[in-house]
């Protein structure tokens, strides 16, 4: 695991930190209505995958803010260097299984292993939970 402890008794989010850890859910997540069509028209024009290149374009917004990294362990906060994605994938049978997509900075880099990972996880892995700290989901 690269990542980096940090100093809650220093940090300047403690009095935030402290307010929240005491709940049962301590995360924020957020839904906005965002007309995407501009972007699907360019990725269909230039034949590119469309899930695998906007879940690329959110990793990319992910390792550009620090904040974004941070995961608890326990009651302890850590920055992680690299986040990978956790999404899950519809099975032929109508199940669904859970997938690691590592992050990879170049775009045609990503979908390459992201492809062979969907496969590869898809028959091998079965339904098993994310159990890595430096996941978005």
């Amino acid at each position: 695991m690269n990542a980096t402890k940090i100093d809650l008794e220093n940090w300047n989010r403690k009095n935030q930190y402290d307010f929240f850890i005491g709940f049962d859910q301590p995360f924020f997540n957020l839904t906005v209505p965002t007309d995407i069509s501009p972007i699907y028209e360019q990725l269909k024009k230039n034949n590119q995958p469309f899930f695998l290149s906007v879940l690329h374009q959110i990793l990319r917004a992910v390792h550009a803010i620090p904040e974004f990294r941070y995961r608890l362990h326990g009651n302890e906060v850590y920055l992680h260097e690299q986040i990978d994605a956790g999404v899950t994938i519809l099975l032929e049978d109508n199940s669904f299984m859970y997938c690691t997509i590592q992050y990879e900075k170049n775009l045609s880099t990503f979908i390459q292993r992201a492809q062979a990972s969907l496969i590869e996880q898809k028959h091998t892995k079965g339904f098993v939970p994310h159990e890595q700290k430096n996941i978005v989901y």
